[in-house]
């Protein structure tokens, strides 16, 4: 699974990462927030959110500087059949949304 880059995002504002599921799905979509530290810094432990055929789920929290991290990656594992509206928001404005129609990974950039 190759990892599709998004707009970048800047060190120490809040992120919200928001995952809606189809109701027409099959079973449970799973999403890790990850960090690529930068030269080894300590960076937050990844996240995880399960969500349920038409459920909906976000994680919330600071992105951390760019000293300590590279790049924020975000992987969305579905279901055969599975599919859902993924958006990413920094602060209240949004860095992209979009419909998932198969497992991804997303990656954008820390600033």
């Amino acid at each position: 699974m190759a990892t599709t880059m998004k707009p970048p995002v800047q060190g120490g504002q809040p992120y919200t990462v928001r995952f809606a599921n189809d109701i027409g799905g099959t079973g449970v979509a799973i999403v890790v927030v990850a960090w690529v530290p930068n030269h080894g810094a300590d960076v937050p432990a990844p996240r995880q959110m399960s969500i349920a055929r038409g459920g909906a789920a976000e994680l919330s929290d600071l992105i951390p500087a760019s000293a300590l991290a590279r790049r924020m990656t975000i992987v969305v594992e579905l279901d055969a059949g599975e599919t859902g509206q993924i958006e990413v928001l920094q602060g209240t404005q949004s860095v992209f949304s979009e419909a998932v129609t198969q497992p991804m990974t997303y990656g954008m950039v820390v600033l």
